[in-house]
């Protein structure tokens, strides 16, 4: 099987795991037909109650529920009948550790009126001051716990407080040292136990049995009753009957419907607009679908998505708009172009609008967030681009929500401010894209344009490098990188890929830089000494050179390509030619002067190779003129076009002819060769 055909089989077997998983995480819950919103008109015919249901009450009336059993809440509380004696064992304790009086019958005396004076406080019971008794009034009510779920009730004002029972020890205990019984009644302070505690956990587990037990319905509508009729605003009292309906309607049928129906139509589904993905890249993407790594890149970033909506809608999270749908076409933009991201964008947002609530607004606003996102990333260059796009993104989400919400309703009420900061928190998401598009350059072998701006960078290693051990290739180099960019954008390609690959293509000549003419400087000719055919092996060997240098520095595998392919399969026509002038008796082992190739298989490849035969070929004119470059363009490319050289690349005879053209004025320019103009 050919490799063409072995890489499309792999992508297909791709695309039939992606439609495994998405149906795999799909909801399998009943849909429900009916479209609303709050402030809409009802668009479906009139609606009928099938079966009775309960109307459900509000988030707000439910709070409120929860509110008033909170105001009205029973506060429990435990009597502690060790209370009083405690509390006199640490008085006792603390007071004879300071010990007031030398004579032991003093001090004697001293506890026993304390002791008169606790038993008296201790009649009445001491409740425990918490938050929760503060504002406790007389008349209010408590419960005293006297068994594990039993309590007698009583009066607020049958207790009183620590304060008060401090208070009532100062009045009724009597003696004759003001100073003595100050400190007592600091002590006593410090030591007393209230006689009645709150039972705080046992008062929460109430409150919560209490809450558990509000009724979440406020009556049941009847069977064969008019929901909603044709026409009608679904205002706040329709908008609760139709929430109602709808959870009931899901209820009944998810104990009867079919789920091996549903499953079907989501295999239906699903494939449809996987086929529609499929037929894309076979009509207008072949070469995605002829590399399975590149085809399984955007499977994946789909896969992601559908499973990131279908964990917020299985975990109940505030909103799908919080799941970030555009970083599949910054990232899918950032290595293809601008349709493949855009198409893969509307596949992923309808296979996902199907589950999403308002599926409608759902997706329009990302459609629309999606597209901003793909503008705004043309051309990146820099990674402030991408806070830019985020910025861009959250304004256009605002923007379409808002005058989708004043054509449904006509004014800005009844909004969902809160949507605002899903969005946000969505456009967030987003900046994880650049390390998203590191971890797919590592897992799919890919490169963006990221990547390729920093390969432009003459002060990366390999540049380096080159520019200290090959200065003349190092500028030659840069010179290639200026005519095949200038070439590229005539014709449309990427011209950061063939500026990187220019760049690059000629690393290999920074092992042994001596045996390339522009790098002898001295006069030598290291070539003098050698035969042709080793002369010929030098000059060959800076492309495998090449491809082992960019391994080390670890370039890119499409840089690695330029470097194999800029040659293709010429010959080394300097040292062939001499070769047979030398030996014209003698047969020719042709391999011996030609390159390994491959031959280019892409335009920037081919670009490449006309424009390092032309740059280097332009050295040896003496005084350049139009005339002469002109015929150098011309001579060059028509003989590589002879040797088939562009066979494998995507480009045409007009293609080339405008390259031709770019090339010309762009080397009249290098030579500063003045055109002359017709009298």
């Amino acid at each position: 099987m050919a490799k063409g055909k072995r890489q499309e089989l792999y992508s297909l077997l791709g695309f039939v795991v992606a439609a495994v998983f998405i149906i795999w995480t799909m909801p399998r819950d009943t849909g429900f037909y009916y479209e609303y919103q709050d402030g809409r008109p009802w668009q479906h015919e009139n609606l009928i109650a099938p079966f009775d249901f309960p109307i459900l009450k509000s988030d707000e009336e439910i709070q409120e529920d929860k509110k008033q059993v909170f105001q009205k809440r029973k506060l429990y509380f435990k009597k502690d009948d060790l209370a009083e004696q405690e509390t006199y064992i640490k008085f006792e304790t603390a007071f004879m550790a300071k010990k007031p009086y030398r004579e032991e019958r003093k001090n004697k005396e001293i506890l026993s009126k304390v002791r008169d004076a606790i038993r008296k406080i201790y009649e009445k019971p001491i409740i425990e001051e918490k938050a929760e008794t503060a504002f406790l009034k007389n008349d209010d009510l408590i419960y005293l716990l006297t068994g594990h779920q039993t309590y007698e009730e009583h009066l607020a004002g049958e207790f009183i407080t620590t304060q008060e029972a401090i208070q009532d020890f100062d009045k009724i205990l009597i003696l004759n040292d003001s100073i003595t019984k100050k400190q007592c009644v600091s002590l006593f302070s410090d030591v007393l136990i209230p006689s009645v505690r709150y039972e705080a956990d046992f008062t929460q587990r109430m409150l919560e049995e209490q809450i558990e037990q509000i009724p979440i319905s406020k009556g049941v509508f009847k069977k064969d009753e008019y929901i909603i009729e044709r026409g009608d605003i679904v205002n706040h009292e329709k908008l609760q009957l139709l929430d109602s309906f709808k959870k009931q309607y899901i209820l009944e049928k998810g104990d009867t419907t079919n789920k091996s129906g549903i499953l079907l139509g989501q295999v239906i589904f699903v494939i449809c607009f996987l086929v529609f993905l499929y037929l894309f890249m076979v009509l207008f993407r072949k070469k995605i679908l002829r590399n399975f790594r590149q085809s399984y890149s955007i499977l994946s970033l789909i896969m992601m998505m559908s499973g990131l909506a279908s964990l917020a809608y299985h975990y109940h999270a505030p909103s799908i708009y919080l799941v970030p749908f555009p970083i599949l076409p910054i990232i899918i933009r950032s290595f293809y172009d601008t349709r493949m991201a855009l198409f893969a964008h509307i596949i992923s947002v309808m296979i996902t609008g199907w589950f999403a609530p308002n599926n409608y607004e759902f997706v329009i606003v990302e459609m629309g967030g999606g597209i901003i996102a793909i503008f705004s990333f043309i051309n990146f260059r820099k990674r402030s681009q991408l806070y830019t796009t985020t910025l861009f993104v959250f304004f256009i989400f605002s923007i379409l929500y808002t005058a989708l919400h004043l054509m449904w309703e006509g004014t800005l009420l009844n909004i969902h401010f809160d949507t605002y900061l899903w969005f946000f928190i969505s456009c967030m998401g987003t900046l994880f894209s650049l390390p998203l598009i590191f971890i797919f350059e590592k897992v799919y072998g890919l490169f963006s344009e990221l990547t390729l701006i920093e390969l432009t960078d003459t002060n990366s290693d390999a540049l380096r490098e080159l520019a200290i051990k090959a200065p003349g290739t190092f500028h030659h180099s840069i010179q290639v990188a200026n005519l095949a960019e200038a070439a590229i954008d005539e014709i449309g390609g990427n011209t950061l890929l063939v500026r990187a690959g220019a760049l690059h293509h000629d690393i290999g000549k920074t092992i042994e830089p001596q045996y390339f003419i522009e790098n002898q400087v001295s006069g030598v000719n290291p070539h003098d000494g050698l035969s042709f055919e080793e002369s010929a092996k030098k000059i060959i060997s800076h492309v495998k050179f090449g491809v082992e240098l960019a391994e080390k520095f670890k370039l890119p595998t499409v840089i690695i390509d330029f470097i194999r392919t800029h040659h293709g399969t010429q010959t080394v026509q300097y040292f062939y030619k001499n070769y047979i002038k030398t030996y014209p008796d003698t047969e020719v082992d042709i391999k011996k002067f030609s390159y390994p190739g491959p031959l280019p298989f892409s335009k920037e490849m081919a670009v490449l190779m006309m424009a390092d035969s032309v740059e280097a070929a332009s050295r040896s004119i003496y005084e350049p003129n139009e005339e002469k470059i002109t015929q150098l363009v011309h001579r060059i490319i028509d003989y590589q076009l002879q040797e088939k050289q562009f066979i494998h690349s995507d480009i045409t005879l007009r293609d080339i002819d405008r390259i031709k053209q770019v090339l010309i004025r762009m080397l009249l320019n290098m030579y500063h060769v003045r055109i002359e103009y017709p009298q």
